[in-house]
């Protein structure tokens, strides 16, 4: 009985918190200008859920956070439509030299790498290429291609909060609210062909005492 009576705290504490990151969720909308390499520029919807997390490193410090690893980017380029939540933390829309729009992310950023088993690449970003039949599937290269080295970032990352979210942002609004990331945050601002923060390794290859190439 006594232990019974001890776990009714830790229930109703775990209960309180399941219902406090219900009714704290919002899901915001908003679409950016986005200016394109090849001189065009287009509108990006982008859906972030914000939910009650945990902040980075203190368990404890919990908030109101935007959930980037599920946000979802929509857009039209050339009479098509795209749409990408894969997530990644897509930070640019560039156009290819074959006139097809591709995606670029920081591979690290959200853990994307762990979850894709994208291990030690360098420059360390990701490259989204779609379908040619279906703009909801992406596809990316084993890295990215030398092309898109120091394009800058089109898209905004300095993301509003749900209180203060307009419905629309000019590409000047953008590079106004991502001003101090140039400095904070320079590899998400323009891509960097050196860039690397870490280097993740095949847990197999580990096993196998031996580093896969």
């Amino acid at each position: 009985m006594k232990r019974v009576l001890r776990r009714w705290p830790k229930l109703f504490a775990f209960l309180g918190l399941v219902l406090l990151t219900t009714a704290c969720s919002k899901t915001i909308t908003w679409e950016e200008e986005v200016p394109l390499n090849t001189g065009e520029s287009i509108w990006v919807r982008r859906t972030v859920p914000w939910e009650v997390q945990s902040g980075t490193g203190n368990p404890f410090d919990w908030g109101l956070r935007a959930r980037l690893s599920r946000q979802v980017l929509s857009f039209e380029y050339r009479r098509t439509q795209y749409s990408y939540g894969g997530g990644a933390d897509v930070r640019w829309i560039l156009i290819s030299p074959a006139g097809a729009p591709v995606l670029l992310a920081e591979s690290a950023s959200l853990g994307w790498d762990a979850r894709n088993s994208y291990y030690c690449v360098v420059p360390q970003y990701v490259q989204f290429v779609p379908d040619p039949r279906d703009g909801t599937r992406w596809t990316w290269p084993k890295s990215i291609e030398p092309w898109v080295f120091n394009m800058p970032a089109n898209l905004m990352g300095n993301v509003p909060k749900p209180g203060e979210v307009k419905q629309r942002y000019t590409a000047r609004e953008r590079e106004e609210r991502d001003a101090s990331l140039r400095y904070q945050w320079p590899a998400a601002m323009r891509v960097d062909p050196q860039h690397k923060t870490s280097c993740l390794t095949d847990p197999s290859s580990i096993l196998e005492g031996r580093v896969k190439k």
